[in-house]
């Protein structure tokens, strides 16, 4: 066997490795269903790309012919890579995160893997036997799926929606939706042998089932409007064939007639009791006026960087510059718009769209006018409905590393069948292969040892080390804050993550009793010395003074925490959540009319807010201003007395015993079982000397929280003595 046709098995057998990935999950890594997946595609597409460069040297036909669609990945590659370096913040748009693993460098490699499939996958048979490949994978996955709803494996968001091994039920339903596509084109392929269309009309029925699962609507009705179009278009296209025409005509007619029926249906107890029915028969105007809100703050982002956008992975200086306070019942932070027409918008200008949107079209246009030979009719359908309803998925939600490979794949398939249906004039030169052994081939392991490292073995050095230094050690905390170190010390994309988990540390340790003060000292000054660094290396972002001043406030630095918040309500004038903090700034310090005047400006940004006006309510009663706070709850609850641990504290240190009592025997009326509102009513009871009625919540509380026993009896113990413990 030649090194040539070696190489190229290699290389195959490479590409062919490209499906499993959805099937990895990396426990030992900081987001174990995202970095895994990653890391292995990069590194995967640079071995792969290596070898294919020194086999397309040794072998001309392996070199990359032109299309209007490689050419259309080549000028969005290039427009993204303008605009993300002269974006907001460039290292941002280039690394990206964990979370995500997108920015430039996911992009470079999409583009990569494009060019190395769509020349290594060059016969009708290589294809076929990489997307049954895929197709088999999805049947797995499906299977897994079936696991998770019989509740023999775990949902790993928790829920009813299922997630399968991509810890996510938005990217499971695209997956699904890929391969359901996918699978038809297959079975159009090969309809004449009998056995195989069961099996894979058995995976379709199993793909359809897990995607009904996930209860993504964006998804659902992507398939649903893809398969209608797909239908359309193929009975329109079938002009011959009468009997096909006739059965499509059948099978849209029964698509309508289903799809109509549900909505005549969607307010009966059928529906409703169903998680998933109800959840798409509750789409309307009013439930899309979160994502709408969203997609006003992309295009006033858009309106300001209108050419080349603000670079990817920068939404989140346009959401604190744009914020809408009607949203406050959302997430906190927006990374992305959620609509795939805005956050390229964002990302990339109108210049960045076009591109991304060539994509779709210049495909579209090989498919029904690259040549009457090129694609069947089928194929012509099956891929305009697939591009149909992944388009629509995505104007709800935004893309993943696995969503993006299946359409660069389909891109490559798309790419190969028109270079081998148009003639070519001449080859290239072939360079001699002695040339290319002394030279070409150690320059390219070179690069490929260098690429390797520099785009993943920092990260993921730093995603296991970061998985390490939140898990409890022997050690203790002072064992964790090394592990930290060194996970800093690889200084990556990684960084932010790690800070926010050292904030969240030292908020959530700083009043634990169990921890020495030392060690907590010693966290405080870590997480500040690397917030400090964030704010450096991200001036503009809300988020990272936000968090340094929670810090400050936990561990009594009310003036630093101050100076803080201001700067962060400056970068995001309407965010509540500022606002909540300057006001629990104010109240530390015991400055009770400041703290009111602040509570009443983020309550006012949306009165609908239930957090904002309680916060207000308890700010009015610190201050002495008890008509007012009591006219603030009544117009929402018809009470001032309101089931509510921050209220009976605000009425209990004012001195008003009797409403704190009352305010608390609401809440454990509301919520039996809450160990917080029935150890506090305890509390309360004994402090007005009610000893018999404190003995009977702590016992009551034992009994509806077992882990609560030792601690509880200890607590009647020392009350029968007569003690206050």
């Amino acid at each position: 066997m030649s090194i040539s046709v070696f190489l190229r098995k290699a290389l195959i057998f490479g590409v062919f490795l490209v499906p499993f990935i959805p099937l990895l999950i990396t426990n030992s890594m900081y987001f174990p269903f995202i970095t895994g997946k990653n890391f292995f595609f990069r590194i995967l597409v640079e071995i792969l790309l290596a070898g294919w460069v020194i086999l397309a040297l040794w072998d001309p036909q392996y070199r990359p012919r032109f299309t209007w669609l490689l050419g259309s990945i080549a000028a969005f590659i290039s427009i993204i890579s303008l605009a993300d370096a002269f974006g907001e913040n460039p290292l941002n748009s280039f690394w990206s995160n964990f979370e995500r693993m997108e920015g430039l460098v996911a992009i470079l490699h999409l583009g990569a893997y494009f060019l190395v499939a769509g020349a290594l996958l060059n016969t009708k048979e290589l294809w076929g036997k990489f997307l049954n490949t895929s197709i088999g994978v999805s049947a797995i996955i499906g299977i897994y799926g079936l696991f998770q709803l019989g509740g023999a494996l775990t949902i790993n968001q928790g829920g009813v929606r299922l997630d399968g091994t991509l810890g996510n039920a938005g990217y499971l339903a695209i997956y699904m939706l890929f391969h359901i596509f996918l699978t038809f084109l297959m079975l159009t392929h090969s309809f004449k042998q009998k056995w195989i269309r069961y099996v894979y009309g058995a995976i379709i029925l199993l793909q359809v089932v897990i995607l009904y699962h996930t209860a993504t609507r964006g998804a659902i009705l992507g398939l649903v409007g893809g398969v209608f179009l797909a239908l359309l278009l193929f009975g329109l296209f079938s002009k011959n064939r009468p009997g096909i025409r006739r059965g499509v005509i059948v099978a849209i007619v029964s698509l309508a007639i289903a799809t109509g029926g549900f909505f005549l249906a969607k307010d009966t107890s059928f529906v409703r009791s169903s998680p998933v029915l109800s959840r798409i028969a509750s789409i309307s105007i009013s439930e899309l006026a979160p994502r709408l809100a969203i997609w006003n703050m992309g295009y006033q982002a858009f309106k300001e960087h209108p050419i080349l956008g603000w670079g990817q992975e920068n939404f989140i200086f346009a959401f604190n510059k744009y914020y809408d306070p009607a949203i406050y019942n959302q997430e906190p932070w927006f990374d992305r718009v959620h609509n795939i027409f805005f956050d390229w918008l964002v990302a990339g200008g109108i210049l960045g769209l076009l591109a991304y949107l060539s994509l779709y079209f210049v495909s579209l246009y090989y498919l029904w006018f690259g040549g009457r030979s090129v694609f069947s009719t089928a194929e012509k359908s099956i891929f305009t409905g697939l591009f149909a309803g992944y388009f629509f998925h995505n104007l709800l939600v935004f893309d993943n590393i696995i969503s993006y490979v299946l359409f660069f794949s389909i891109l490559a398939y798309i790419h190969h069948r028109i270079v081998i249906s148009s003639e070519r004039s001449g080859e290239p030169k072939v360079f001699n292969v002695g040339v290319v052994n002394r030279l070409y081939v150690p320059a390219v392991a070179v690069v490929l040892v260098g690429s390797l490292y520099f785009f993943n073995m920092p990260g993921i050095l730093q995603a296991k080390s970061l998985i390490k230094a939140i898990t409890p050690q022997q050690g203790g905390l002072t064992e964790n804050l090394e592990v930290f170190r060194k996970a800093l010390s690889y200084d990556t994309f990684g960084n932010q993550e790690i800070r926010e988990q050292l904030m969240r540390g030292a908020t959530s340790l700083a009043a634990r009793q169990d921890i020495p003060i030392e060690e907590k000292q010693a966290l405080f000054a870590l997480t500040v010395e690397e917030y400090k660094k964030m704010i450096e290396a991200e001036p503009e972002d809300a988020r990272h003074y936000l968090f340094l001043a929670t810090v400050y406030r936990v561990y009594g630095q009310y003036d630093l925490a101050l100076e803080s918040l201001l700067r962060a309500v400056e970068l995001s004038p309407k965010k509540q959540p500022i606002l909540f903090e300057i006001g629990l700034n104010f109240l530390s310090k015991d400055d009770t009319a400041r703290a009111a005047e602040t509570f009443r400006q983020a309550f006012e940004l949306e009165t609908e807010y239930g957090e904002a006006r309680i916060l207000y309510a308890v700010a009015l009663i610190y201050d002495g201003r008890l008509n007012v706070a009591d006219e603030l709850l009544l117009e929402a609850y018809d009470t001032a007395i309101i089931p509510n641990s921050n209220i009976a504290q605000a009425y209990f240190d004012i001195g008003l015993k009797d409403r704190a009592i009352a305010s608390l025997e609401a809440a454990v009326e509301e919520k039996p079982s809450n160990l917080q509102f029935r150890t506090s009513l305890s509390a309360a009871y004994l402090d007005v000397g009610r000893r018999t009625d404190a003995i009977e919540q702590l016992r009551k509380t034992i009994e509806l929280n077992p882990s609560f026993k030792e601690q509880g009896e200890f607590y009647i113990q020392e009350i029968e003595a007569g003690r206050n413990p």
